[in-house]
């Protein structure tokens, strides 16, 4: 990306888990099932085991998802318990239903207010269409995904510069906020972009990047010169 032209401050957001989340979560649908099977694992644990097993840009079924996270929980051999999986998410795909968390009109609101472009980068390349849903179109002054970008999502740092194109603002001066430290910390720094994790489930990042609980915290992250 050029300089020329570019200027301004943005904050970029990932989508899925940190401004909107599927209700039930996923992780607790998991958590659910396996302790029916007798099989008790803890958030954190399936949250650890869906991070290692997941490629966020490939089709998951296609691409043996179930059988890695059958190995990464712990389940070799339980079989039954990997149906019973395939067929709760089923189920959720049905039933659930997205929602906006309640910190995110006011943090938007602020952004607005001084003067900060705000963007969305998601490996999920139906979050154009979830924006619409929940009432948050014409929020965003750019929203990225895997599809714009010939199908190369983060970590990939070309699809955080495709967002900084489309915001005109260069690395240094944006800020991006996700969930997932594998491939929204470390994306985002690779693309020369500064880091924040959004850890709304208690689980905990590693030490070498920010966190925050809730958008709320947002604010004191922003320079103000």
């Amino acid at each position: 990306m050029t300089r020329a032209g570019v200027d301004g401050r943005a904050v970029l957001f990932d989508w899925d888990d940190t401004l909107c989340g599927a209700v039930p979560h996923r992780y607790e649908t998991i958590a659910r099932v396996l302790e029916r099977l007798g099989e008790r694992r803890t958030i954190v644990e399936v949250h650890d085991a869906w991070v290692r097993a997941d490629d966020p840009v490939v089709d998951r079924i296609a691409n043996g998802f179930w059988q890695r996270l059958q190995r990464e929980l712990g389940l070799t051999g339980r079989d039954d318990a990997i149906e019973a999986l395939i067929e709760a998410f089923a189920a959720r795909e049905r039933e659930r239903r997205f929602e906006v968390y309640a910190d995110v009109h006011a943090a938007l609101d602020h952004l607005d207010a001084a003067g900060w472009r705000v963007g969305v980068v998601s490996n999920n390349v139906e979050a154009p269409e979830r924006i619409r849903e929940v009432g948050l179109d014409g929020r965003f002054a750019a929203v990225v995904t895997p599809r714009d970008v010939g199908g190369r999502g983060k970590p990939d740092p070309v699809i955080f510069h495709a967002a900084l194109s489309r915001l005109r603002v260069s690395p240094g001066n944006c800020l991006y906020v996700g969930d997932t430290y594998a491939v929204d910390a470390v994306g985002a720094r690779a693309a020369g972009l500064r880091p924040l994790l959004i850890d709304r489930l208690g689980i905990g990042a590693p030490g070498d990047c920010e966190v925050l609980a809730t958008l709320a915290e947002l604010p004191r992250w922003l320079p103000t010169g």
